[in-house]
């Protein structure tokens, strides 16, 4: 009976805090060439959902044209602004 009400032989449970990469320097410094070069599948996969929207467009009613025309616009502005900075870096390269 001593023995259960005696909890010195319980170990404290270790604590583990969450890190956040961006600000860890145990996660190394960033490479923004690096990081391009591994994602750069993404690329691939948006052009390949505008190809998609593109089509579908052609085939949907008003409502759906007005979202689809949404979603096509904002492609291309993300498309620009990225050939913009990669033109920029180039420049400063």
């Amino acid at each position: 009976m001593s023995q259960e009400l005696n909890n010195s032989n319980i170990l404290p449970a270790k604590r583990s805090f969450p890190r956040d990469p961006r600000f860890d320097p145990l996660c190394g410094q960033f490479d923004d060439n690096t990081f391009k070069a591994n994602y750069s599948f993404i690329n691939d996969i948006r052009q390949k959902e505008k190809k998609q929207l593109e089509k579908e467009l052609k085939n949907c009613t008003d409502e759906r044209k007005k979202t689809i025309m949404f979603l096509l616009q904002r492609m291309d502005n993300q498309l620009r602004e990225a050939k913009k900075k990669t033109i920029e870096d180039k420049k400063k390269v």
